[in-house]
């Protein structure tokens, strides 16, 4: 039996919300439980129904959808979230999509768009609720990443090791990128490099660990050799430049300490913004 993605939504307009429920309903495949007016019934909502999907409009009374979103975010039991707002410019939507929105739309919006858009949100934790009722439970729990953050992320550390000196066309600089993408979605990829992140790795290029684990450490001398030193010390200080190279592990943990710490200074960018607007 298919199970209803249950839907919270947090719309000032009352009319406009009470719209999108009575076609929603129509659709049988989303139980909308609550049609919340302000942030604080909304965050209220959230914390007692646990849906499965907040349809949240930023501009709300007494708490903004900013604020909405990052406490909501910051909840053990985290739905997902689809961001509706008029404010159509790259900064609010960059500044959702930093803050863990999973898409953003436009106001106006038609109707049968926001359902698809639900529908296709929704639908891998609604497949992973049916598998954990069955006693099948899987690992489905992979969140939906708004398109420009991601996108953003994966630009940056592609740039990076290209400013680094690792030429793409080697083996490691793949593997380099892609363990550095996956620690920035999982800590323990790093703290445990050699059970999680080479086997991950060279799963999705169907290679070895040990392949893996020899090809960034290869990168990384190619790097140290013959790479953009200038960029390197910017980077990792004058001690990796001087004494010695840092082991795989040390190469990419600076890395994404670096990724982590921007993305952490845009986000309060953002977020000032936000406010300001």
């Amino acid at each position: 039996m298919r199970v209803k993605i249950k839907l919270v939504i947090a719309d000032s307009d009352d009319g406009e919300g009470r719209q999108l429920a009575e076609y929603l309903d129509q659709q049988g495949d989303v139980e909308v439980t609550r049609i919340c007016r302000n942030g604080y019934s909304t965050l209220d909502a959230v914390k007692e129904l646990k849906p499965d999907m907040l349809l949240l409009d930023l501009i709300l009374p007494g708490m903004d959808g900013i604020a909405v979103l990052e406490d909501v975010k910051a909840l053990e039991y985290a739905p997902s979230v689809i961001v509706t707002s008029a404010l159509d410019n790259s900064r609010m939507i960059n500044c959702a999509c930093a803050l863990g929105a999973d898409f953003y739309i436009c106001k106006p919006y038609e109707l049968h768009n926001v359902h698809e858009r639900i529908v296709q949100i929704g639908g891998k934790q609604n497949y992973s609720l049916q598998n954990l009722e069955t006693g099948n439970r899987m690992n489905v729990s992979e969140s939906v990443l708004c398109r420009s953050s991601r996108y953003s992320m994966e630009a940056k550390v592609t740039n990076t090791i290209r400013t680094l000196g690792i030429p793409a066309h080697i083996k490691g600089y793949q593997y380099i990128r892609e363990g550095v993408l996956l620690a920035l979605n999982d800590e323990n990829m790093l703290a445990y490099i050699t059970k999680y992140l080479y086997p991950t790795i060279a799963k999705k290029y169907n290679t070895t660990s040990s392949s893996v684990e020899r090809a960034i450490r290869h990168a990384i001398g190619v790097a140290w050799e013959r790479g953009n030193s200038s960029a390197i010390a910017e980077i990792y200080g004058c001690e990796y430049m001087e004494e010695r190279r840092p082991t795989n592990s040390e190469f990419l943990s600076v890395l994404v300490d670096k990724f982590q710490l921007e993305e952490k200074l845009t986000q309060k960018d953002y977020i000032e913004v936000a406010k300001a607007m």
